[in-house]
C-alpha cells in the first residue's frame, strides 16, 4: 500500500511537500484543550509536519510508535514503523506542490502519557479538488516525547471551490476598451461567485450607440477537468465552448445557435500582451454549411482594474 492513503491525514497524498499544519495554537482554540497543558500534544503534530516539509522520511518516521497502526477512509492499513517509512520514502520522490491544513477540534487526555486527538484535515493540490477527512489519533509518551500511536480516518463529502481553475484569467480583471473610427467596444470583466465564475460584459457601440451587448461567461467543467464559457448576447443568439491554455494565449473553440435558428461556430483567441493589453480574434467561422472569412484581429486596452485579488 502507498503512503499516499496516509497522507490524506498527514499530507502527502501521493505528491508535494509543502505542509502547512493549522492546528490550534495553544489558548487559541481546540476546543476541549485548557491553555498550555496540551501545547506539547500539538507540538509533535507540527514537528510530524516539518518532517514532510523537509522531506525527511526517517523523522517522519521517527514521530511513530515501533508499532504504529494507519487505518485510511478505504480501511487500507500500515503496520509499524517501518512500513510507514519505506511508503513514505517510495511515493516522496514522485512528490509536487501540496498544502495541507489540519484543525484540531479535541483532545483529550486518557492517562499521564497516552492523549487522543480529534479533527479535520483538508489536503489542497493545484488544479485538484480539495481532499478532506476526518482523523482519530491516539499519541502516547515515550521516554517524554509524544508518539502517534494509531491514526485512523474517514473521508468527508467535498465541499471545496472550483476557483483556484480560473486563477490564470484574474488579469482580466476589469474595464477594457476597444475604438476605430465610429465602432467602440467596452469589455467589463469580473469575478462572480465566490471565484467559481467570471463574467465578461461586453458593449459594441456604433456612433455612441449601443447596437450589440451581451454576457460571456466562463467556468471550470470538473466532468471535462477544462475551462468551459457560455455567451447570451442581446439580439437573442447564444452559445459556448471549451477553453485550451498555453502560456498567454488562450483559445475558445465554440458554438452556437442565431437568433434565427441557424448554428455558428467559430474560434476565438485571445493574446496576452501585457497586464494591459491583449489581442482578440476570430476565424474559422461559419454559419450552417456556409464558411466566414477571418475576422481582424482588435487590440484591447485597460481602462481601469478592480481593487485587489479574490479575498483582498
Amino acid at each position: 500500500m502507498q503512503l499516499r492513503s496516509v497522507a490524506v491525514w498527514a499530507g502527502l497524498l501521493g505528491a508535494g511537500l509543502f505542509v502547512a499544519v493549522l492546528a490550534q495554537a495553544p489558548g487559541g482554540g481546540s476546543k476541549d484543550s485548557a491553555g498550555d497543558k496540551d501545547a506539547d500534544v500539538l507540538a509533535a503534530l507540527e514537528k510530524l509536519a516539518k518532517a514532510f516539509n523537509d522531506k525527511d522520511a526517517k523523522a517522519f518516521a521517527a514521530m511513530w510508535s515501533e508499532d504504529a497502526e494507519y487505518v485510511d477512509g478505504d480501511g487500507d492499513r500500515l503496520k509499524g514503523r517501518k512500513a510507514i517509512e519505506a511508503d513514505y520514502a517510495e511515493v516522496l520522490g514522485k512528490a509536487g506542490q501540496i498544502r495541507l491544513e489540519i484543525d484540531v477540534d479535541k483532545i483529550r487526555r486518557l492517562g499521564t502519557d497516552v492523549a487522543s486527538v480529534d479533527g479535520e484535515a483538508r489536503v489542497t493540490r493545484p488544479k485538484e479538488t480539495v481532499r478532506r477527512s476526518h482523523f482519530a489519533a491516539l499519541l502516547v509518551r515515550r521516554n517524554g516525547e509524544w508518539l502517534i500511536d494509531s491514526v485512523r480516518e474517514h473521508h468527508l463529502p467535498y465541499d471545496g471551490s472550483n476557483a483556484e481553475f480560473l486563477d490564470e484569467l484574474e488579469w482580466l480583471n476589469g474595464k477594457w476598451h476597444y475604438k476605430e473610427g465610429d465602432t467602440e467596444i467596452i469589455l467589463d470583466c469580473a469575478e462572480v461567485a465566490n471565484g467559481n465564475f467570471r463574467t465578461h460584459r461586453f458593449q459594441v457601440k456604433t456612433r455612441g450607440e449601443i447596437t450589440h451587448e451581451g454576457t460571456h461567461v466562463v467556468g471550470y467543467d470538473a466532468a471535462k477537468k477544462q475551462l468551459r464559457s457560455w455567451v447570451f448576447a442581446s439580439d437573442g443568439s447564444f452559445g459556448d465552448g471549451y477553453i485550451d491554455s498555453k502560456g498567454n494565449r488562450w483559445t475558445i473553440r465554440a458554438s452556437g445557435i442565431l437568433p434565427d435558428g441557424e448554428k455558428s461556430s467559430a474560434t476565438q483567441v485571445l493574446t496576452k500582451k501585457s497586464d494591459d493589453s491583449f489581442t482578440w480574434q476570430v476565424i474559422d467561422r461559419s454559419v450552417g454549411a456556409r464558411p466566414l472569412p477571418n475576422a481582424e484581429t482588435i487590440t484591447m486596452t485597460r481602462l481601469t482594474a478592480t481593487g485587489g485579488k479574490k479575498g483582498e
